[in-house]
């Protein structure tokens, strides 16, 4: 199996091939690179306070990283959002916490709403602490988890299975866009669920198992039908194992329409935006928006082959950084 390329690694072929230079920023300590034109630079570094792409404005990014507030201010702006809520798991020192945002409230919501859930923490990427919660057994162990981990605030949110799309958006434009396929097993008629997963190497987390079957009304020994398919991933990180399915770069208008005006409300010039739909990937209307990302790998589909499409990419956005010097 070939090497998976890293996105800095990406990004020093991206200057080379356009005439760029680079050179190591932080070396030994970190990966961080610098860019520049020979007048100017910058520095990037995926998912850490340098951030990926220079063209992006620090307000806009630390936006993005409070889930909550930009859902509320997403929502505000006539956006739809997945249905949620966020809760505290400790007491701030600075502030007093409201009584229907600790923790004790956390369960009543779940139970609202009903299981199963999706829990998160408020800050964080590549599906840390995102777990699939199927009772309250379930959230008050993943409650401990989290709080051992240092995690403050945690999203609870509705639980969906419709299908998950990733929008990668640079100035206002949709440069392609994909749905996310987690991991999965797909029924022959013939084999086992044990047998499945044996075929296909998997070995999903026990307790996620454990619950999945029990939903599913299925032991491991159960044959499941032709064309079922059972997911044995909690959330569709790329990074974490999910594929990238259904990629296109021809985009409809009105999905493109629909991307500059978030585009426009949040204040980023390179970002990804994961949303669900009730229609077709060509429904904005229908979109549920997940959550947004200011740091959007690009390292998947170059894996995946459209190389050239990633390196025009990164032309774009560092024309734009050094020309608008």
């Amino acid at each position: 199996m070939p090497r998976k390329i890293s996105n800095i690694e990406i990004l020093k072929k991206a200057a080379k091939k356009y005439g760029y230079q680079y050179g190591l920023a932080d070396s030994p300590y970190s990966e961080a690179i610098y860019v520049t034109d020979g007048a100017s630079y910058f520095i990037s570094r995926s998912k850490t306070k340098y951030g990926m792409y220079p063209t992006n404005l620090k307000f806009a990014e630390h936006l993005v990283d409070d889930k909550a507030v930009t859902k509320r201010f997403l929502k505000k702006f006539g956006f739809r959002v997945i249905k949620g809520k966020v809760f505290h798991i400790r007491e701030n020192s600075k502030s007093k916490i409201k009584t229907a945002d600790n923790v004790r409230a956390a369960y009543a919501y779940a139970k609202k709403i009903s299981y199963p859930i999706f829990v998160k923490p408020n800050k964080g990427s590549r599906g840390s602490n995102a777990r699939i919660i199927f009772n309250e057994i379930g959230l008050r162990k993943h409650i401990k988890v989290m709080r051992e981990h240092g995690v403050e605030l945690f999203l609870i949110e509705k639980f969906t299975q419709r299908p998950e799309y990733r929008l990668f958006v640079v100035g206002g434009k949709v440069e392609f866009m994909y749905r996310k396929q987690r991991v999965s097993i797909t029924g022959t008629g013939k084999h086992t669920i044990e047998e499945l997963l044996a075929i296909h190497g998997l070995t999903p987390d026990q307790d996620y198992l454990k619950n999945v079957l029990k939903k599913e009304k299925k032991t491991m020994k159960s044959v499941l039908n032709k064309d079922h398919e059972i997911d044995m991933q909690e959330t569709s990180n790329i990074s974490l194992g999910a594929s990238i399915v259904e990629y296109r770069e021809k985009i409809p208008k009105e999905v493109d329409k629909w991307a500059n005006r978030l585009y426009r409300t949040m204040g980023l010039e390179v970002f990804g935006v994961d949303v669900f739909t009730k229609g077709g990937w060509n429904e904005p209307n229908k979109f549920l928006i997940i959550e947004i990302n200011s740091c959007p790998a690009l390292s998947g589909i170059f894996a995946k082959g459209h190389k050239e499409k990633v390196f025009k990419i990164w032309k774009k956005i560092m024309n734009k950084y050094f020309l608008s010097r």
